[in-house]
Order: structure tokens, then C-alpha cells, then sequence
């Protein structure tokens, strides 16, 4: 039982459920057919076909940090919002939890656009503007959740 065979005649491919005498019950893709076992002929074993028990040992390192700013100078809104979702993922995995998005003055389209999706964005617990010797307007510093 549990042998892959294949039914002479029909070429269909099954999986022996129960053997009777000189017929098999076989398993067809979810149905269930009888056939004589001479009209059978065995490609795998039920023994060759089980799989081999592996232990595998996984260790996870803890990863290390990664860039607390990301510049977005000279992206579009979406190419920056875009890399701003990744970059706050890969800051929740690094464990960081403050990071500086760096978008420039410029007409402030960025910066209202990042302010908008950082302040509704499920990893953001505090959105402010930087101090004035860290690049004041032109950046924005984020606090992450825990």
C-alpha cells in the first residue's frame, strides 16, 4: 500500500490504498478506482517514496543596524513614500527606534507627503520636524513604536 502506479491502458498515475485478492484499490487524484493487479505497474515504492527525517538547526542573529536617515531629495512622492514603507520596516527589524527622513525644503511637497503617511502609518508613534543643527524644516524625525 501507498505504492505510485500506473494503470496499463488508461496511463493514469495512482497511489495504492488497499490491496484485495488480484485487485488494488487505488487513489486517482482525489478518486477512487479498483483495478487488477496485473493492470498495474509500480513507479515508486511506498518505501522509496518516504521522505528521509531531516533535523535542521536554524540560530537567528540579531541583525545589525541599519541607516537611522533616508534621503529622499529629488524622488517623487510615490518613489519616496515607496522607500519610506521599506525603510520603517527595516528599521523595526534593525530595532531602531528613531529615524530621520531627510526630504529638503524645495516647494514641501515631500515633506507633506511624508508627513501625511508617517502620521498614519501603523509603526509611527511620533512625527516631528528636526532641530535647526540636525536640518530643522528640511527633515523629519520618527519616533517608532515598540
Amino acid at each position: 500500500m501507498g505504492d505510485r502506479v500506473v494503470v496499463a491502458g488508461l496511463g493514469l498515475e495512482a497511489v495504492v490504498t488497499a490491496l484485495h485478492d488480484g485487485t488494488a484499490d487505488l487513489d486517482v487524484r482525489g478518486k477512487r478506482m479498483r483495478s487488477s493487479v496485473r493492470d498495474l505497474r509500480v513507479v515508486a515504492s511506498a518505501s522509496a517514496a518516504a521522505p528521509a527525517k531531516i533535523n535542521v538547526h536554524v540560530e537567528l542573529q540579531p541583525r545589525e543596524a541599519g541607516p537611522s536617515d533616508l534621503n529622499v531629495i529629488g524622488c517623487t512622492v510615490d518613489e519616496a513614500l515607496s522607500r519610506a514603507e521599506r525603510f520603517l520596516d527595516e528599521s523595526l527589524l534593525t530595532d531602531q527606534r528613531t529615524v530621520r527622513f531627510i526630504h529638503g525644503y524645495g516647494t514641501g511637497q515631500l515633506k507633506r507627503a511624508l508627513a501625511g503617511f508617517l502620521e498614519s502609518h501603523p509603526l509611527v508613534l511620533k512625527v516631528m520636524t528636526a532641530p535647526p543643527e540636525q536640518g530643522g524644516g528640511g527633515v523629519t524625525v520618527v519616533e517608532l513604536k515598540e
